[in-house]
Order: C-alpha cells, then structure tokens, then sequence
C-alpha cells in the first residue's frame, strides 16, 4: 500500500509541470491570427467605452467622471497588456483547427458585419438584461426575504 501511495504522488508531482505549461507555439500563433482578424483591439476599445456608458446609464452621478474613467481604462487597461493574456486565452481555449474556422468566418463579409455589431449589440443585449431585471425586481426581493426568514429560523 505504501508502494501505492508513494507512485501515486510521484505521478502527481510529475504530472503538474505538464500542466502548467502553457499552449505550444502553433496555437499561440493561430491566437494572434484570430485576434487580427477579429480586430481584438478595436473592440477592446469599443467594449470598454460601451461598457462605461452602460454604468453612466445606470448610475448617472458617474457622469463628472467619465472622462476619468476613460484616462484610467487608456492608461491601464490597454491593448499591451491584454494581448498577451489574451493569446493565451485564445490558444488554451480553441484548437488551431477552430482558430482557423473562426479566422475564415470572420474574414468574410457576415464576419466582419458580426465584428462591427458586436458592440451595439452587447450594450443592447445589456439594456434588454437590465430591464428584465427591473421588471422582476420585486420577485427577487421576496425571495431574498423568504431566504432571510429561513436562515434566521435555523
């Protein structure tokens, strides 16, 4: 049994390395295509700007601050800093086979139509959430409550 234990842990240990490491070089490549064709960058820009206006909507007392918010996402939050962690993403999350499917869609014209909606369709799809939300409002309040009720009675 001892013998067990001790194989078992060698495998364990020899099989994390393997795990950590990272995708292989083809996958990081057809990331990067992908990303291009994808346009990654412009829509990095356009998501956050989407995103900012969506948090002005929803708490207009924000508004003095756009500006600010802008400066912090163009200082931090920027392209140099996201590519990197995003071909891994990529690259851990697709094969290269998938890559180079998506690569061809998004090359065509219903691609880069898809490419140029996205954003106006992220920030409808988020107003389209957020009056879901507010028209069931009260149910999630009286759950909330009924799940109160419970804990404390417990």
């Amino acid at each position: 049994m001892k013998w067990f234990v001790m194989i078992l842990l060698c495998g364990l240990m020899t099989a994390a390395p393997a795990q950590d490491a990272g995708p292989d070089d083809a996958r990081v490549a057809a990331a990067g295509e992908l990303l291009k064709a994808l346009d990654m960058r412009q829509v990095l820009e356009g998501a956050m700007a989407v995103s900012f206006d969506t948090q002005l909507k929803a708490n207009p007392a924000l508004e003095p601050y756009r500006d600010v918010m802008l400066q912090w996402a163009k200082t931090y939050i920027t392209w140099e800093a996201f590519e990197p962690k995003l071909l891994q993403l990529y690259a851990q999350s697709f094969t290269v086979e998938e890559m180079h499917d998506m690569i061809a869609f998004y090359t065509t014209p219903s691609g880069r139509k898809a490419l140029t909606m996205l954003p106006e369709l992220m920030q409808k799809g988020a107003e389209i959430g957020a009056g879901l939300a507010a028209e069931h409002q009260a149910e999630l309040a009286t759950m909330i409550e009924k799940r109160r009720a419970e804990l404390e009675g417990k």
